[in-house]
């Protein structure tokens, strides 16, 4: 019988009642040795441990890593058991979705329409950089769960209240939600390999042959290379929010 170093989850959930502080109560995990044999697990699976151990995978290994194999794997057991529980890998899939929907914390609704939206989307970002492949899965699957769209419907009643019409609305929340999913998306892929034909290296040579002719892109480009990805996806998001605020303040004054 051998060792194999392997991660377990300690605690996965929502953020406790009435917290609305924007933190993230993400995946705790800590690494256990565990026995290895040929042997699978003598006492039943529950729901819990199948969620929180597919929870693990993805947050360790992306969501294209989760199946039922690889999650039986984790837990210990034989793949039959793992359907038994939860039908196939489309709803396994969608289990995982709803946990990490679970993650997201709604804003208290006192706040300015636009504190509101700042913390939102900055709850939102960083719940799906903890679990890698969930914004490209909604980006090109969706999510029929209902819970999404009564959020969705929270945020479309902040925007109204604070005066915005039902189309100015809509955008915004679009619009928000656009960017929130591109942007995490793309730090998840993680910038073109330096050595590529289209790298850093190989655009900054470009730049310096053609600077007459780019002079505006040769001013601009550098400002943008140093700035962290996560502080960038926040620089759109205000920038998004200052138009959408422009928008409003135009729309009272007409």
């Amino acid at each position: 019988m051998s060792k194999q170093t392997v991660f377990a989850a300690r605690h996965v959930g929502p953020p406790p009642a009435g917290d609305v502080s924007g933190r993230v109560y993400a995946l705790p995990l800590h690494r256990r040795e565990v026995a290895i044999s040929s042997k699978r697990r003598a006492t039943p699976l529950t729901a819990d441990e199948i969620s929180d151990a597919a929870l693990v995978i993805v947050r360790t290994e992306g969501l294209d890593s989760l199946s039922m194999r690889r999650l039986a794997a984790e837990l210990d057991a034989w793949p039959t058991s793992v359907y038994h529980h939860v039908g196939d890998k489309q709803q396994l899939v969608q289990l995982v979705l709803d946990r990490v929907h679970e993650m997201i914390v709604l804003p208290a609704d006192d706040l300015d329409w636009r504190e509101w939206m700042e913390a939102f989307a900055a709850n939102l970002a960083e719940v799906l950089r903890l679990h890698p492949g969930v914004a490209e899965h909604l980006a090109t699957q969706g999510n029929a769960n209902p819970q999404v769209w009564i959020t969705t419907d929270r945020t479309l009643a902040v925007l109204r209240r604070a005066g915005f019409g039902d189309e100015d609305a809509g955008l915004v929340w679009l619009a928000l939600m656009e960017l929130i999913g591109a942007r995490v998306r793309s730090e998840q892929r993680g910038p073109v390999a330096e050595d590529h034909p289209s790298g850093a290296a190989a655009l900054g040579a470009m730049m310096a042959e053609h600077a007459a002719d780019m002079t505006h892109l040769v001013a601009v480009v550098p400002r943008l290379v140093g700035v962290a990805p996560t502080n960038l996806t926040d620089e759109l998001v205000a920038l998004l929010l200052d138009g959408a605020a422009a928008r409003l303040a135009e729309s009272r004054s007409s």
